[in-house]
């Protein structure tokens, strides 16, 4: 790695014989969460690397886990245990992506699409295709449709592809879930919709899982994307 110049999460394989067997994945996020790399440039920076070193020789900060605890606390809900973040979590499995992101969220709104706006334009950039499932997206006017507008119009000119799909109203099913799936290798799983009060204001928990739990929730919302529950309401392919 060197100061000033982009880092690809391919090349952390070195990692893995210090952390582990996700050793570079572990790097990465901790690189993200301290603000080391930003997407969608991913240059390394001098002082938050900095800071992260210090805070890894006092061991005082841990690392992402195998599994990992994500939350989003009310600003009145004071606590002395510490916690992870789940907007963060959320935009470090958009900025970790190299091949796919799979998002299921029911409710979406422009402020909490407008908190990983960035991640996922990187993801895009970089190839990634992004498939997200939710209501309404196909209703004009409809908080879901306003929120993936400005996504949509920049998604256009770039390399991955951006598809969305939404629930059948006559189908009659909730999409309840709220998941993130990175490369079919790691899953958000929480209760948090892509919403402001979902990530910024209310009780929300979630939980970090790795390539099992992934590859399993992978093959469901396959099934789902293959059926008649939802529709296909745009897609960025050539």
């Amino acid at each position: 790695m060197a100061i000033g110049e982009p880092i690809d999460r391919w090349r952390l394989v070195w990692a893995r014989a210090l952390l582990g067997e996700d050793g570079d994945v572990v790097l990465w996020n901790a690189l993200l969460d301290s603000g080391a790399i930003r997407a969608p440039s991913f240059v390394l920076e001098a002082a938050p690397l900095a800071r992260l070193l210090v805070r890894l020789s006092d061991a005082g900060y841990e690392v992402e886990r195998a599994s990992q605890l994500v939350w989003t606390l009310p600003d009145a809900l004071e606590i002395d245990t510490p916690t992870s973040s789940y907007a963060r979590a959320v935009v470090s499995m958009c900025s970790a992506a190299r091949q796919s992101l799979l998002v299921v969220s029911p409710y979406l709104e422009a402020k909490g699409i407008g908190r990983l706006l960035d991640a996922l334009l990187g993801a895009l950039a970089r190839g990634v295709s992004v498939t997200l499932l939710t209501h309404e997206a196909q209703s004009l006017g409809s908080s879901a449709s306003l929120a993936l507008e400005e996504l949509r119009r920049q998604a256009g000119g770039l390399f991955g592809e951006l598809t969305v799909f939404s629930a059948r109203s006559e189908a009659h099913v909730l999409l309840h879930s709220k998941i993130i799936v990175c490369d079919h290798t790691r899953v958000l799983l929480g209760s948090a919709n892509l919403t402001e009060p979902g990530l910024d204001r209310n009780l929300e928990t979630g939980v970090v899982l790795d390539a099992a739990e992934a590859e399993e929730v992978s093959s469901v919302l396959q099934a789902l994307i293959d059926s008649d529950l939802v529709e296909r309401v745009f897609s960025t392919a050539k």
